[in-house]
């Protein structure tokens, strides 16, 4: 049939830590189906939620997205989509930049660009990936201009997203320096700090 096929609740989720947000509650502070949100509840976003007596995984990085793609992108469960696809646009324009940097052919970002997961996960599931590649597409870019400190500005965007550059930090901190290191931590710091 012509079905629209159902979402992952991760959206639901990215929805609603973002109403939350909007509504000036911090979103680690309640699980989803706590009393004291029940005024935050819908008929769009608040059904598809997973996991509704779990307080939210997402890192603060995330919640940013999440609470602007609301803002922006208007109050429903596919806002998180758009800017998702924004931050793939980006990436790939950074990666443009260190392709050419390193005069290696352009075309190579194709096997990215093209790739079916990027369809799949990020445009069609709305994974937020998407936020974590864009940041590390900035740290190579940093990396390869000698910015330390924006690579590390940028490492940590992209562990306050997803948990696992957290790995990169050790591995890059002697050739990258004090100033690598102190820009990571004062900016993972920073985030956590609202919260």
């Amino acid at each position: 049939g012509d079905a629209t096929p159902p979402l992952p609740g991760d959206v639901h989720r990215y929805a609603w830590d973002g109403e939350v947000q909007l509504a000036g509650i911090n979103p680690y502070r309640y699980a989803a189906d706590d009393p004291a949100l029940a005024a935050l509840r819908d008929g769009e976003i608040w059904p598809g939620i997973n996991h509704k007596p779990w307080h939210t995984v997402y890192p603060p990085g995330a919640q940013a997205a999440f609470v602007a793609s609301q803002a922006t992108f208007g109050g429903h469960v596919r806002s998180s989509t758009w800017l998702l696809l924004l931050a793939e646009a980006g990436a790939i324009g950074l990666l443009l930049v260190v392709l050419r940097r390193m005069r290696a052919p352009p075309e190579r970002v194709a096997l990215y660009a093209w790739h079916p997961l990027a369809v799949s996960e990020i445009a069609g599931n709305g994974h937020v990936d998407a936020l974590a590649v864009l940041a590390l597409a900035g740290l190579l870019a940093a990396w390869g201009a000698r910015r330390h400190a924006l690579a590390g500005l940028c490492v940590a965007a992209a562990a306050l997203v997803k948990l696992g550059p957290l790995l990169l930090v050790p591995a890059l901190a002697r050739a990258g320096g004090r100033r690598f290191v102190v820009a990571a931590v004062a900016v993972a710091v920073a985030a956590y700090v609202p919260f």
